[in-house]
């Protein structure tokens, strides 16, 4: 993701035409709660591509990000439709042994 001053920016498409793009996490539709240390680091990392950690909120179902680190090895962020599918993979909460047993099936 890319801070834009007091939000978080995802990219726009995937191609090298749209990959300059960028959007607010809030056109994604999905009411994320960003933690406190997030937020308030927002205003300095203006300009910067991020990477944070989605987890649900206590309740499950609310999708919650935290900052881990600035990321001066990439030039754009991901794009809103790999912040959705990552959501949803966490969401659907397979685990090991499920991919294992699944495995075992075949």
């Amino acid at each position: 993701m890319a801070a834009g001053g007091d939000d978080l920016l995802v990219g726009v498409g995937g191609s090298p035409s749209t990959a300059v793009l960028r959007s607010s996490l809030e056109t994604l539709g999905v009411g994320f709660a960003l933690h406190p240390e997030l937020q308030a680091a927002l205003p300095q990392l203006a300009g910067s591509i991020v990477e944070v950690l989605l987890s649900l909120e206590e309740d499950g179902a609310t999708p919650s990000l935290r900052l881990v680190s600035v990321r001066r090895d990439k030039a754009h962020p991901n794009a809103g439709t790999t912040v959705l599918r990552t959501l949803r993979n966490l969401r659907e909460n397979i685990s090991l042994d499920d991919v294992i047993s699944l495995a075992r099936r075949v």
